[in-house]
């Protein structure tokens, strides 16, 4: 592994780790042959939470944006946290990202309506 995969994993481990959780769990290799689609995982993703727990990670998605999501290199972070996924662009990393940030602001607004991170 390179010095900047560990750094990244560090990084996640330390500030993000429900987040670096839910992606190494959801779209990691173990488990995306059990989805048929991307959606479905996501999905799951969403689901395999709790209310709090779906609010702590958008809290640490929105950190981890602020910090490695607005700048480059954001698909070997990804794949420092177990995501196994290959994006052909850093936009399209980006989107996945954001897919999964809008899944789950949307659940927890079905349960919590005025909530705001």
């Amino acid at each position: 592994m390179s010095r900047k995969h560990l750094e990244h994993r560090r990084l996640a481990e330390e500030h993000w780790p429900n987040l670096s959780q839910l992606l190494s769990i959801y779209f990691g290799p173990a488990s995306l042959h059990k989805f048929e689609t991307l959606p479905s995982a996501r999905r799951a993703a969403v689901a395999g939470y709790e209310l709090a727990g779906r609010k702590q990670v958008v809290r640490e998605w929105i950190d981890w944006n602020r910090q490695v999501g607005a700048g480059e290199g954001i698909t070997a972070a990804l794949d420092a946290y177990g995501v196994e996924l290959k994006f052909d662009t850093e936009a399209a990393a980006r989107t996945f990202m954001g897919d999964l940030y809008d899944a789950l602001i949307v659940d927890i607004r079905k349960h919590d309506d005025g909530w705001r991170s």
